[in-house]
């Protein structure tokens, strides 16, 4: 977020003033210095007080501050300020401004900004659509003014429609990428080293360099501030990260720098080893301080690993390597011969001969070296704006805004799945007796199996994981190892920074049958049928996964869901019982059928909208309202497929899984909202319609999302 950056909120006379409070608040806690000016009757909606004490700074509205004729600057104000924002900007403040009226302190203010100057409409629907106020929203912007748009909504004058402002959210992420930029780099990982190394001779004392680790710490949190996750491999320097969206991993060797970027670099797109990495370590350790003598010391020392190289050698398709390099001479050619060597992408190169000598000085200029564009020369200028410009150089000379849409499109780390946390219980019911120790082993075996098998590349970035059970029922012992079973498969992702839980899938998948033995080692290949018993687990594995992918991305879990399709062909092709297709609509087959399906496109797409934009979002209170009408209108999205292709399997399972959920949101939505969503809800599961008619009976939800357990 804007650390450090200084922003003018004008607040004019709307009821939405209220929402600018969090937004103030959540801008001084990024780091941001605030600055509020009020139109004269815009404190009849919001305190200055209150204003003011968010802010940590006097909220201003008149010309004039007290008796005294004290002036308030409003010149130095519009000089202060590195963005301007009007929100909310009522129509008559929107008109003075396209008109350049001049008649109060918070018009003044802008008229005599050299910074950006973005406005958040806010007023009724049929205000907002009037041919005047639509043609002064055109001559601001015109005039290169930035226009948030209104939201759709409930109005002040109880009617539903265009006009209402932005949501803070929203308005935090225009202040972001009008100071910051765009965040091109939005759910990628970025790995960062930066700082010294220090090489032990023994405890006390160590061979190290000047590096501050200043360049490296810059590079982060100007990578973050593009929306970049970043992990930082940070040597013992002297400078601090608090960014938020930097995860710093502290090392202090050479030895444990290559360890700890090796356990994250094969998930970042880009890798940028800005670190003074020491070339040498001696080549013994003393247990026990070395004793000062008269005689000579002698130290041997053995090269490092070189980390740079490490990386250039085993980047994979889609990643890019950024690599430093400081020279005294003949810079440009050692910096190139470095760029092939390394099998960097590119290389920064720095020279010994500017002054402070680049290492640990506060300015720094550098030169960025590509195998086939020109040299690019940055000139000398504070290491945290040096880094912002090259951020902006990486992203050109690399490439990087195209490869990171490309890589969406494709599905490579869009979203990050989690791991499979899978318990497995394994119920004898009409089959027990005396070979109880047998149906343990059988179940231990089996939770081994998927909990021991790698599934997925990527890790979870919120450090949790599928939590999934499935629960076999024996229904008859055919022969000695010979089984029919019926088979409860549920799986539930974590609803992000909430204790609350929700179900992606839920399953009942009856009369099949497998084989079991104890002496055969459980081994699966996935381009090949091996048995029923595998194959169903190896399949509902990965539809599991798949689902969760595209609750974090839209369609990106179409790899894994496609995998569980083709265990399904493999096993059909084999004639194995239970994965026919003419046996029945309730099986495998149609469920990996419909979930590849073209048609089905935009359940997928409703699945993110409900999980990543709807529930996840739920845990901000000023996010609550959109966060539901998005999920109102991913179920609205998934009615619409349903419409078009009825009589699918895949829907009705899905909202029978989440019943208790819907009706817990929807029962908090406006009346006219319930009556939809109850009318489509209906029309998708009518075998449900008397618990969906609940909706409209109550005034109020019960626990999970939207109600009050949260």
């Amino acid at each position: 977020m804007p650390a450090g950056k200084k922003v003018l909120i004008g607040i004019s006379s709307s009821i939405a003033a209220y929402k600018i409070c969090g937004l103030v608040r959540e801008l001084v806690r990024s780091g941001a210095e605030v600055q509020v000016v009020l139109t004269p009757s815009a404190n009849e909606f919001v305190t200055p007080l209150t204003l003011s004490t968010l802010s940590g700074r006097p909220v201003y509205t008149n010309l004039v501050q007290n008796k005294e004729g004290e002036w308030v600057n409003h010149v130095d104000l519009g000089l202060w300020s590195d963005l301007i924002l009007v929100a909310p900007c009522t129509a008559n403040t929107l008109a003075a401004m396209a008109s350049g009226s001049c008649n109060n302190l918070l018009l003044a203010t802008v008229l005599s900004a050299r910074c950006p100057v973005a406005v958040a409409p806010a007023m009724d629907h049929d205000m907002f659509l009037h041919p005047t106020t639509q043609a002064n929203l055109q001559r601001l912007d015109a005039m290169g003014y930035r226009i948030i748009a209104p939201g759709t909504g409930e109005l002040a004058s109880g009617l539903m429609g265009e006009g209402r402002m932005a949501e803070p959210e929203l308005l935090l992420q225009a202040i972001r990428e009008i100071l910051l930029g765009e965040p091109f780099l939005s759910g990628q990982r970025v790995l960062v080293t930066a700082g010294p190394t220090r090489e032990y001779l023994d405890p006390v004392r160590y061979i190290t360099n000047r590096s501050s680790g200043k360049m490296g710490l810059a590079l982060a949190e100007a990578l973050a501030d593009r929306g970049a996750q970043v992990e930082l491999i940070y040597g013992p320097g002297t400078e601090k990260c608090r960014h938020p969206g930097v995860t710093t991993h502290p090392v202090e060797t050479a030895a444990q720098m290559l360890d700890a970027c090796r356990e994250v670099a094969d998930h970042c797109t880009l890798q940028v080893y800005a670190a003074a990495v020491a070339d040498y370590r001696p080549a013994m350790f003393s247990e026990n301080k070395i004793k000062k003598s008269k005689a000579p010391l002698s130290l041997d020392l053995v090269a490092n690993p070189d980390i740079l190289h490490y990386a250039g050698t085993h980047k994979k398709q889609g990643q890019f390597i950024v690599g430093f390099a400081l020279e005294s001479e003949n810079e440009i050619e050692n910096g190139l011969l470095k760029l092939h060597q390394k099998q960097a992408d590119l290389v920064v190169m720095n020279s010994l001969r500017q002054e402070g000598g680049a290492m640990d000085a506060g300015h720094m200029e550098c030169t960025l070296l590509t195998a086939h564009q020109d040299p690019v020369h940055l000139p000398a200028m504070p290491k945290r704006e040096l880094a912002k410009v090259m951020v902006d150089q990486f992203r050109q000379l690399l490439n990087l805004g195209l490869v990171v849409y490309l890589l969406w499109v494709l599905g490579w780390n869009s979203a990050y799945a989690q791991e499979l946390n899978c318990q497995i219980s394994v119920n004898p019911g009409k089959v027990g007796g005396a070979d109880q120790q047998f149906y343990a082993n059988m179940q231990q075996a089996l939770t081994t199996f998927v909990n021991g098998q790698k599934w997925t590349a990527d890790e979870y970035q919120f450090q949790e994981r599928i939590n999934c059970s499935i629960n076999i029922m024996l229904d008859e012992r055919i022969s000695g190892n010979t089984f029919k079973a019926t088979a409860q498969i549920q799986s539930s992702r974590p609803v992000y920074n909430s204790t609350y839980t929700t179900v992606i899938f839920n399953y009942t998948d009856p009369d099949w049958q497998f084989e079991y033995n104890e002496a055969q080692a459980m081994e699966f290949n996935e381009n090949a049928h091996t048995s029923n018993l595998l194959s169903m687990l190896a399949f509902y594995a990965n539809l599991i996964i798949g689902l969760d992918y595209n609750t974090f991305g839209k369609e990106s879990g179409t790899p894994y869901l496609r995998k569980a399709q083709q265990i399904v062909l493999n096993a059909q092709n084999a004639i194995e019982l239970g994965w026919r297709l003419n046996q029945s609509l309730r099986n495998r087959y149609w469920l990996s059928e419909l979930l590849n399906n073209s048609a089905y496109k935009p359940f997928h797409q409703g699945l993110y909208e409900y999980h990543r934009q709807g529930l996840d979002q739920m845990h901000k209170p000023e996010r609550v309202i959109d966060a539901r009408r998005k999920m109102l209108g991913a179920i609205e999205k998934i009615h619409d497929v349903n419409r078009n292709k009825p009589g699918g399997m895949l829907i009705p399972l899905y909202l029978k899984a989440k019943l208790p959920e819907i009706i817990g949101f929807c029962s908090k939505a406006l009346p006219a909202e319930k009556a939809k969503v109850v009318e489509q809800l209906i029309a998708m599961d009518p075998l449900n319609q008397a618990e969906y008619n609940r909706i409209n009976a109550t005034g109020g939800g019960g626990s999970g999302p939207g109600g009050g357990g949260r």
